[in-house]
């Protein structure tokens, strides 16, 4: 399967990705990885309690394919709020941080923790990359959102005082 890290992977090096899919090149992560983890999972906790109402689908926690089913299941009600919704075609598996459905029409939301789209110097704004990977899968899958939202920190905020974020 190709997830949006692999794609973006694709996007800078496609040797490194052959690499990596093959285990022929892996890195232990480093610090500030582990620290950037830490902080995108505190961020995502931080985005859900922005819809109270949200629905996880967190496949960590099953099967792939019962993840699929159950964001399927889900996006047949006519308004909801699903958290790393599960969408897969042909070998592309995204999960989508935020998926509103309202009166029938769908809006993507990609949170990242940052204050700003990251812009790489080869192509530019990573982000909006991610954002349409994971566009293009839901699309395929049938989903295609009506509209597609970047959400990031506002850099005046503190923790834990989310009305700033």
């Amino acid at each position: 399967m190709l997830a949006k890290t692999d794609f973006q992977t694709a996007r800078i090096s496609i040797k490194r990705l052959w690499h990596e899919m093959k285990g022929i090149w892996t890195k232990e992560p480093s610090v500030s990885d582990l620290k950037n983890s830490f902080e995108g999972n505190r961020f995502s906790g931080e985005v859900r309690q922005f819809y109270p109402h949200g629905k996880m689908i967190a496949w960590q926690h099953g099967s792939l394919d019962e993840a699929i089913a159950k964001t399927k299941h889900e996006l047949k009600v006519s308004n909801i709020t699903l958290f790393e919704a599960a969408f897969e075609h042909q070998d592309l598996l995204c999960l989508a941080d935020v998926v509103i459905k309202e009166k029938g029409m769908l809006t993507l939301i990609e949170a990242r923790a940052s204050n700003s789209p990251r812009i790489l110097k080869k192509d530019n704004y990573e982000h909006v990359y991610d954002a349409a990977f994971q566009h293009y899968v839901m699309g395929k899958c049938g989903y295609t959102p009506d509209k597609v939202q970047l959400m990031h920190i506002n850099s005046n905020g503190v923790w834990p005082d989310r009305h700033k974020v």
